[in-house]
């Protein structure tokens, strides 16, 4: 079904659905019902083919945690090579700037369905998205290093692959576009930077419980597309995949240089901007701050914690002052 789905799509490989029927056909409903505003309004969550990469990032971890060499040459090259395939065939060169670029994609944060002013369509260049493909490029050409000759000519005669191909994915992986905020922080995709900011005072004083403000600004005749702020995680997701320093290198590796206060300021960046409609995004959050803030962390991690066990209009308790030894489950 994922084949399929991509076939429809005039793509390559395979496209994994955002919300999965029984079947494995895209179950991701059209419309979303507003209450506040009582109207319909589109839903372009299909949009978000970064699914795909979490599972190939799945797979590859999985792998890495078994050295199971054997299911990596079966089910796991499965996964990743339909996979990395469908970002090939989603990524475009553009000659003017040497790079690769993916347009009409929606990122984790679904408050940004497409550019500034207009409903759906897409975005350019999601920085989640993009980094996360030119990772899949650089590891899907190195899977054949740990097999055995005749798993590695399997693989190739199963799914075709050439030589030519692996060299496109290395290429793709070394070039892949990036965007950048003016200040230097990564940017959460192309054009986010001439977004306006909200006054998020005015949204907090009307409506308390601000978890859905894709929503609230609809019902105010707005869009959160105008907006530099995001439902959850998604730049930070970066963080929380790679690490810092994993993070900084990645970017080395595709021609861009950061170092660990730019991806400190990138996180403050979007944390200060996220209104957490999701509970996974404090989770994010307090793992991503465990390496960069430990006192933040603890902080954000019993905000996670209590909003999981209470009504989103609960205030939540007193931070605790200092660092507590605690057992994180994200280590």
């Amino acid at each position: 079904m994922a084949r399929h789905r991509a076939q429809e799509f005039g793509l390559y490989g395979t496209a994994f659905p955002w919300q999965s029927g029984s079947d494995g056909s895209e179950e991701t409903p059209p419309e979303l019902y507003n209450h506040h505003s009582r109207r319909w309004l589109p839903d372009n969550s299909w949009r978000q083919f970064h699914v795909g990469l979490a599972i190939a990032y799945n797979a590859w971890v999985y792998y890495e945690s078994t050295g199971d060499i054997d299911w990596l040459s079966g089910h796991g090259s499965e996964l990743i090579i339909g996979i990395t395939r469908l970002f090939a065939s989603l990524a475009e060169y553009d000659s003017h700037d040497g790079k690769y670029h993916i347009a009409g994609v929606m990122g984790p944060d679904e408050y940004h369905d497409g550019p500034a002013g207009q409903h759906g369509g897409g975005l350019k260049d999601n920085a989640y998205t993009n980094i996360l493909a030119s990772w899949l490029f650089r590891h899907s050409a190195h899977i054949f290093n740990d097999m055995v000759e005749h798993q590695r000519e399997e693989l190739e005669t199963r799914f075709e692959i050439s030589s030519q191909e692996v060299q496109t994915w290395l290429n793709m992986a070394k070039h892949m576009y990036v965007p950048f905020n003016s200040d230097g922080t990564i940017s959460q995709f192309e054009g986010y930077d001439q977004l306006e900011e909200l006054d998020w005072d005015f949204y907090r004083t009307k409506y308390h419980n601000i978890g859905r403000l894709d929503l609230l600004l609809e019902n105010e005749g707005d869009l959160t597309n105008n907006y530099k702020l995001t439902k959850q995680a998604d730049t930070i997701m970066l963080v929380y995949l790679l690490g810092p320093e994993g993070l900084v290198e990645e970017l080395e590796r595709m021609g861009y240089s950061i170092d660990h206060d730019t991806v400190q300021r990138t996180v403050d960046h979007y944390i200060a901007r996220s209104s957490n409609g999701s509970s996974l995004s404090r989770v994010v959050n307090a793992a991503v701050l465990a390496w960069l803030d430990p006192d933040r962390s603890w902080g954000s991690f019993q905000d996670a914690s209590w909003w999981t066990w209470t009504t989103p209009r609960a205030a939540p308790p007193a931070r605790a002052s200092i660092w507590a030894p605690w057992p994180v489950p994200w280590t």
